[in-house]
Order: C-alpha cells, then sequence, then structure tokens
C-alpha cells in the first residue's frame, strides 16, 4: 500500500527504521547519501510530514508530525514492532514560516508527537533488519587459508560443494573441521583438501544427531542475529556503517 505522507528519519536507528517505513510504502525526503545507496531511494529534498528521530536517552525514538499522518505513522510501526511502547499523543502548535509573494507566512500548524520506548526485543529486531541493509561483499579468501565447518557430516556432499566452490577462489589452504562423520566421508574430503579434522568417527554411522544431547533446529532469526553479529567485527561493516 503506498502512502501519501513524506517521512524524514535521523538517530541510530536510521537504516532499520528508514528501511522498515519505506517497505509500508512511505516518501523517505532528505535521507543521507549512505542511507540512499543502501536502499536504493533517490535523494528528495522537500518538507517532511513527519520527523522519526532518537529519544534523549537513545532508548527509542520521536515520531513527530502533522496529525493525520504521524497517527498512521506510528500505527503501522506498532504493528511492525509490536514490542515497542508508544505513548499517548501530546499536541504541539508550530509556526513554519514560508515565503509567499516575497513575505514571509507565519502560519500555525497542529502536530502530534508519541515517545516510543524499545525494549531489548525491538531493538534485537531492528538490528535484524539493519543488518540486511549494510552492503556486503563477498569474503576475500584468495591466498589465505579457508576453514569450512558444519555440525556433523552424513554422505558429505553439501561439505563437497563448498570446497569447490573455495577451491574456485584460489584460496592457499582449505581445512574442513566437524565433530563427527562416519569413515568413508572422511576419507573422500581428505582427497580434496589439506586438512580435515573430525574427533569422532564411528562405524556404523546412523546419524548427526544421535552424538548430540540437544539437536534442536536453529531459527532463522537465531542465524541472523549470529550473521549481524559476526559482520560487525569486520572493518568493512565499520567504515559503511559511518555517517
Amino acid at each position: 500500500m503506498r502512502h501519501h505522507a513524506s517521512v524524514r528519519v535521523r538517530g541510530i536507528y536510521t537504516p532499520a527504521l528508514t528501511a522498515l517505513v519505506l517497505k509500508q510504502g512511505y516518501t523517505i525526503v532528505d535521507a543521507s547519501p549512505v542511507i540512499q545507496e543502501r536502499l536504493g531511494i533517490p535523494q528528495r529534498e522537500e518538507p517532511e510530514d513527519v520527523r522519526i528521530f532518537d529519544r534523549r536517552d537513545r532508548q527509542g525514538v520521536v515520531v513527530e508530525g502533522t496529525q493525520e499522518s504521524a497517527t498512521e505513522v506510528v500505527r503501522q510501526l506498532q504493528k511492525t514492532l509490536p514490542h515497542a511502547l508508544f505513548s499517548p499523543f501530546t499536541r504541539e502548535a508550530s509556526f513554519p514560516q514560508q515565503e509567499d509573494g516575497g513575505r514571509l507566512d507565519a502560519r500555525r500548524t497542529l502536530r502530534l508527537r508519541s515517545l516510543a520506548e524499545f525494549p531489548a526485543t525491538v531493538k534485537v529486531q531492528l538490528d535484524q533488519v539493519r543488518s540486511l541493509t549494510v552492503p556486503r561483499s563477498a569474503p576475500v579468501m584468495a591466498d589465505r587459508c579457508v576453514i569450512l565447518v558444519d555440525d556433523g557430516l552424513a554422505t558429505g556432499a553439501t561439505m563437497r560443494a563448498a570446497v569447490a566452490a573455495v577451491h574456485q577462489q584460489q584460496s592457499a589452504r582449505v581445512v574442513v573441521a566437524v565433530p563427527v562423520a562416519p569413515p568413508a566421508t572422511i576419507a573422500l574430503l581428505r582427497q580434496e583438501v589439506d586438512e580435515v579434522i573430525c574427533p569422532a568417527m564411528p562405524e556404523p554411522f546412523f546419524g548427526i544427531g544421535q552424538w548430540y544431547e540437544d539437536f534442536s533446529q536453529v531459527t532463522d532469526e537465531e542465524v541472523r542475529a549470529l550473521l549481524a553479529q559476526a559482520w560487525r567485527r569486520q572493518p568493512a561493516y565499520a567504515e559503511s556503517s559511518q555517517g
């Protein structure tokens, strides 16, 4: 759904909130060059209907704008961030000055303001959204030692495909490290990589899960959070996050 309101976002939550607001169909105005590049949006220099900016304690944001637009933006954010705590609106009068025939025309406009508090669960959600906006180049593997890991191997087909992909990157050395796998699979891999580390090679082999006390599935959210943490430790992430 496309909304007519224009939104300006500033502060530490800018990448994630801009992505969410953009997805909801609003027009983003006065975005920084970094945000324009990350999200593929054009530069628009025009007055905004709604402003979103950090609270003083940075534990959330302030949503401020014209009555209809601010109400709609907050409603949409509440749907997207159900655990965020939005305060009731307060009403404030502003006096925007606009040129009209060479004179400054002061017109009284009623604006609404709501304070939003972001608990830890919301910050995690925003961090996941932000991680998807960060441009990431493929890791450089040429002339480096690459270690491929997994929670265990059965046939080893997926690992062998990964090994083939790494070899195409001209890696200096390839190591496979897994906790458990059948001896036949390890024998095949040792012909394709420089080293295989596998402490348990049972025979007969009935399945990877038998060797874990807890072999529950990892959720997509957990994977995204872990990847975001890993990327934040990369120099390229720090450089692209500036501005």
